[in-house]
């Protein structure tokens, strides 16, 4: 499946419950190459928020929008999804 349009990077983890637990989800936008430094912001981001850790298996999707083959790297567009566990 592949996404038409442009869309920017979030600047925001958002909450969804998927089949296996509560994820947090980021969309980043760029190379491949860079895409480690966007989970640990990811994760940085979770940990913020004060109400969320990530999950103690550190469960990571990565979900591929667009493909290199069709793209240019700097608008390649992963969705990141990070296993978090709410805090009591």
């Amino acid at each position: 499946m592949g996404y038409r349009g442009s869309p920017k990077e979030t600047e925001t983890v958002k909450k969804t419950t998927f089949k296996g637990g509560l994820f947090a989800s980021y969309i980043y936008k760029g190379s491949y190459k860079t895409v480690g430094k966007a989970i640990r912001k990811t994760f940085q981001k979770v940990l913020k928020t004060g109400k969320y850790v990530p999950h103690d298996k550190e469960e990571i999707r990565l979900l591929y929008w667009n493909s290199i083959d069709d793209n240019y790297p700097k608008d390649l567009i992963t969705e990141i999804q990070v296993r978090v566990l709410k805090l009591p």
